[in-house]
């Protein structure tokens, strides 16, 4: 499912 890599750019764009 691309939910996945949504969540991990949405984490990694907010992490920064």
């Amino acid at each position: 499912m691309l939910l996945s890599q949504q969540i991990a750019v949405g984490a990694y764009r907010r992490a920064r």
